[in-house]
């Protein structure tokens, strides 16, 4: 597995949206040479969550802004249902996504995604612990 290559949870995008900070996972990218991991469950998950009512006003930009930033900045992978461990049946994507990547890091706020037994070198890591690797 690569450490250059990580998985975010949509809770993760979700912080990063709210706080505007479109700036600092661009800056990740182009300057720690690091790839965000995508696939269809995970784009399909982003764009339901930043439709729910909740959101609705408190993003700054228009949501196809969010979705096409998530695309640009995102490495897509084809992914099979393969993963079952998680204690939410909804995130299994999620590891299926690091998996079939080869990607050393899963980033999340989600307490149950964060207790999944992994098999090492995967890690599931907070977003301090993602920023502190990354030095953001």
């Amino acid at each position: 597995m690569e450490s250059n290559k990580f998985v975010l949870n949509t809770n993760i995008w979700i912080t990063y949206f709210l706080n505007n900070n479109f700036r600092d996972i661009a800056t990740i990218i182009e300057i720690k040479g690091i790839e965000l991991c995508r696939s269809f469950p995970s784009l399909s998950e982003l764009t339901n969550v930043l439709n729910k009512n909740k959101f609705k006003n408190k993003f700054k930009a228009p949501l196809l802004d969010y979705i096409n930033f998530y695309l640009a900045t995102t490495t897509h992978y084809d992914t099979l249902p393969i993963f079952t461990a998680c204690e939410d049946a909804n995130d299994n994507f999620l590891f299926d996504l690091a998996i079939q990547s080869k990607t050393n890091y899963i980033v999340s706020g989600d307490k149950k995604v964060l207790t999944t037994p992994v098999v090492l070198p995967m890690q599931v890591i907070t977003l301090s612990e993602f920023k502190s690797i990354t030095n953001n």
